[in-house]
């Protein structure tokens, strides 16, 4: 016998293994893990690292918001596609019309007419 477990066994242990190394560690030991501030004498944010970073969160802020709109957008439609459009109430249809001032051709014939 070489001193292993069996697999089994292994995979039966393997939900108390992190509660195992939880335990061993004493509470200072995990207060002073998260307590410790690595950069502390190396770094110190100066005007031009705030110059980088405000405008870089504020981008990354502004299109986070735009995913989350777009994905909702493309989310409804998937959510309603298959149901038909609504007719459109007192009968009226749903295109629009087109003022005969905004065509260029016409304006632009009118003006040089003149």
């Amino acid at each position: 016998m070489t001193g292993r477990l069996p697999a089994a066994e292994v995979l039966s242990m393997s939900p108390y293994i992190p509660l195992a190394l939880l335990v061993s560690h004493s509470r200072s030991q995990w207060s002073r893990m998260f307590a410790e501030t690595p950069f502390a004498g190396i770094h110190h944010l100066a005007w031009f690292d705030w110059a980088m970073l405000i405008p870089y969160f504020s981008v990354l802020i502004v299109l986070s918001v735009y995913g989350i709109h777009r994905y909702d957008i493309i989310r409804t439609y998937f959510k309603h596609r298959k149901r038909p459009p609504k007719s459109p109430p007192n009968g009226s249809s749903n295109t629009s019309r087109q003022s005969p001032f905004s065509c260029r051709f016409t304006t632009s014939a009118t003006w040089w007419s003149a």
